[in-house]
């Protein structure tokens, strides 16, 4: 299960709905804003 840090989960819900759910799948813990870039990244690199 993802979790997100409540000081990001307002970034989180600013992405689009496709994307928070790819990212929910991933099963990652999200507690910074680096760790938000980095999951971004790690798709980024998924889909190349």
């Amino acid at each position: 299960m993802t979790t997100i840090a409540t000081q990001l989960r307002d970034k989180f819900e600013e992405l689009p709905i496709e994307l928070k759910d790819y990212i929910k799948e991933k099963d990652v813990t999200i507690n910074n804003m680096a760790d938000l870039m980095k999951v971004l990244e790690d798709i980024t690199n998924e889909s190349e």
